[in-house]
């Protein structure tokens, strides 16, 4: 009975999932993401055309599972394979640019940790100009709105303990956020559309209707069930997590790449010493700011991140300073050390001219590895500002 009640809510949300799809031939392939209890797996079988890889999570160290599923009569119908890997904290075991489509289909509203992680890593597996579809429930619908006007809750699910990590709604989403969440990081949106699903009874229909009418006096925000996109990979991704959906980011690091660059990925390998990004168009792109006198009262130095890179031998940083009142070189100094040690594996100070354009290096002792983690820090004078544009391991 619970297995015929999925099924026939199912329905109406599969069909409009699978209107969402791109096309895709012979050599196309899309990974399916939360698979299980494939419903959706059922109906890629039979009308998509390429290589179909499917991904679920267990709670296990496990890599790999299986599912058989039963025809009506109760017999053996097909053996499903999976990967297994928690989208929001492990990276994909695919190459880069494998796949031509991504289906994330009711698994972001789940998510209780970061969703930017996982699009990282969608944008990182999908071809270039591949995409993803996304779907998920709207938070701003009239039964969410019901629900909170009677006293329950407008977005998330009851906690369910036995059922574990993962299975309740941890978080829901309005239009306008998942349209901020996938246009903010990477991605470029072909379709969202917000429609009811279900087969309401007519007197419910007209309620419905009604509700919506009357609503609009206050608020044109769409009230049907449910949101569908599919957006396109843009390149660089950016690591950027909107405030809407994030809180207490300022203190958080994430050492992804052997660079950083400030507007793509400064949030997550950026530390401390760094004023809040600027558009410098004029000079080709983003900066963050160091300021000398700020630097010198907190006792610090402005400090970026670098994920380790097999066979680098020197940190490099782009650097432009301004000093007050001017002088015809300033001193900059670059240390690099281990992520949040003190060993000093390599330290150099440079005079520069001030109003340019400088790439300041600095040689690394010993073997760097792809797992190490480094800070590179930068000391300027108290009269001195910096700015930096990008800095990496080479």
């Amino acid at each position: 009975a619970t297995r015929a009640w999925l099924v026939e809510g199912a329905i109406p949300r599969l069909l409009a999932t699978l209107e969402m799809l791109p096309e895709g031939g012979r050599e196309s392939r899309i990974l399916e993401l939360g698979s299980a209890p494939f419903f959706t797996s059922l109906c890629l079988d039979r009308m998509w055309p390429g290589q179909v890889t499917r991904a679920n999570y267990d709670g296990t160290d496990a890599k790999r599972g299986s599912q058989q599923l039963l025809n009506v009569e109760g017999g053996a119908d097909r053996v499903y394979e999976y990967d297994l890997f928690n989208v929001e904290t492990d990276e994909f075991p695919y190459a880069d640019e494998t796949f031509d489509v991504v289906l994330f289909s009711e698994l972001i509203e789940h998510l209780a940790l970061n969703p930017v992680w996982a699009l990282s890593e969608i944008h990182r597996v999908l071809k270039k100009d591949g995409h993803v579809v996304i779907t998920t429930p709207n938070a701003l619908s009239l039964e969410r709105l019901a629900s909170y006007l009677t006293g329950g809750s407008e977005m998330v699910d009851k906690y369910m303990p036995l059922r574990g990590y993962g299975t309740r709604h941890n978080r829901e989403y309005k239009p306008a956020e998942m349209r901020e969440l996938l246009e903010s990081t990477g991605f470029d949106i072909d379709a969202l559309v917000i429609r009811d699903l279900g087969a309401f009874p007519w007197y419910q229909r007209v309620r419905r209707a009604v509700a919506k009418v009357i609503l609009r006096f206050w608020s044109r925000q769409p009230r049907d069930t449910h949101i569908f996109v599919r957006a396109r990979r843009r390149d660089p991704f950016r690591w950027h997590f909107p405030d809407k959906l994030y809180d207490d980011m300022s203190m958080y690091a994430l050492l992804r790449h052997p660079w950083v660059e400030m507007g793509v990925n400064d949030e997550i390998q950026c530390g401390p010493g760094w004023d809040a990004l600027e558009d410098w168009r004029e000079w080709g792109g983003y900066v963050r700011r160091a300021r000398g006198k700020l630097l010198q009262a907190l006792r610090m130095p402005a400090t970026v991140y670098l994920r380790g890179q097999e066979g680098a031998r020197r940190a490099v940083a782009r650097v432009r300073v301004t000093v007050d009142p001017p002088r015809p070189t300033v001193g900059v100094r670059l240390r690099v050390v281990p992520f949040h040690g003190d060993q000093r594996l390599g330290e150099r100070a440079v005079e520069v001219q001030p109003a340019e354009w400088h790439e300041v290096s600095v040689e690394v002792s010993g073997t760097v590895g792809a797992r190490d983690e480094l800070e590179l820090q930068l000391e300027i004078e108290p009269d001195v500002e910096a700015v930096l544009k990008r800095a990496w391991l080479d």
